[in-house]
């Protein structure tokens, strides 16, 4: 497959199919440009197609461009704003459970945030595909609107924030399913942008974004127990959903793909393979490593959302002490 040297890749695990305008086209040579996939292709020359491309000699080990980390910064605050958030949710559930729902099945707290996952995943190949066809600014500035407008809502759904005052309903829509929508449209941007720019240190890259979910994983927890006992639930949440729309925002304008990159805008949207590449599905490999990995979210993050409540029910933890003159209804132990 030629390629100018100058060019980046397509976004990772897309492909052409029928319903799909080839990135470029030449007439005098048929093999310029993106494969068009075909289900008559032999699977021999469909692999050889599929075959990730190498980056050209003259691509650099390291960007010179300033835009190149800068971008990296902003993928690194879509993913802390995505899976971080999420991570984040263990806390949520916890004072859900000692003072806003006091009672509650644990099960249904569990929903919110395995809402919140549920949404991530299954939107992603929506999203991804958005973002293949050049739209990246669109989904982040929708993600940043969902992810703000959720966290904001869950601050004024509950009441006062006061003990037994908690709405699960309201808590399930504002913090599972709204926020879980902006959450889906930072996912796969976040390291599918940055690898556009670090095409030979593109493992760096997506190692970078992906640290984002660990440290808000350690940000956003700590920062939430201790604005509650502070200024209390409602202000809290406040003040997380105010770095949550500061650094969304900044991700909106520093965030953007490679200048060179090349999109794969669709002749037809509403065709089938526009969205859904078949024969993917007609790979074992491909079909047994989903369903590993289906397997392993299964039971992934109900360990995180209940690790806490177990912690300090169980003794490996504390809950810290209500600051004199300021009732939120926390029990020390």
């Amino acid at each position: 497959m030629s390629r100018s040297p100058h060019r980046s890749p397509s976004y990772a695990g897309s492909s052409i199919s029928d319903g799909e305008k080839s990135p470029r086209r030449n007439s005098s040579s048929s093999n310029v440009g993106a494969p068009r996939f075909m289900d008559s292709v032999h699977p021999r020359s469909l692999e050889a197609a599929t075959r990730p491309q190498l980056a050209a000699p003259d691509e650099p080990l390291w960007r010179k461009e300033w835009r190149a980390y800068t971008c990296l910064l902003g993928c690194f605050f879509l993913m802390f704003n995505s899976w971080g958030l999420v991570n984040a949710y263990g806390t949520f559930s916890s004072y859900y459970l000692q003072h806003l729902l006091p009672g509650i099945d644990v099960l249904k707290l569990n929903l919110v945030g395995s809402t919140q996952s549920f949404v991530v995943l299954s939107l992603s190949f929506v999203i991804g595909r958005i973002l293949d066809a050049g739209h990246s600014q669109l989904l982040i500035g929708t993600g940043s609107f969902f992810v703000t407008l959720g966290m904001f809502m869950l601050s004024v759904a509950n009441g006062n924030g006061q003990y037994g005052q908690g709405k699960y309903g309201l808590i399930w829509f504002t913090q599972g399913f709204v926020t879980g929508l902006g959450m889906a449209c930072f996912f796969v941007s976040s390291s599918q942008i940055a690898a556009t720019w670090f095409i030979r240190k593109k493992g760096f890259a997506i190692g970078i974004v992906a640290s984002g979910a660990s440290i808000a994983g350690l940000v956003y927890p700590i920062m939430t127990k201790f604005l509650i006992t502070q200024v209390g639930f409602n202000n809290a949440v406040r003040y997380v959903a105010t770095v949550v729309c500061l650094t969304s925002v900044l991700a909106f304008f520093t965030a953007t793909p490679r200048p060179t990159h090349i999109y794969r805008k669709p002749e037809k949207w509403t065709a089938l393979k526009v969205w859904v590449d078949t024969q993917a599905f007609r790979n074992p490999a491909f079909c047994w490593f989903m369903a590993a990995i289906c397997f392993l979210f299964f039971g992934f993050y109900a360990i995180f959302f209940n690790l806490e409540e177990w912690a300090a029910s169980e003794g490996f933890g504390i809950r810290g002490d209500t600051p004199e003159g300021f009732e939120v209804g926390l029990q020390g132990e």
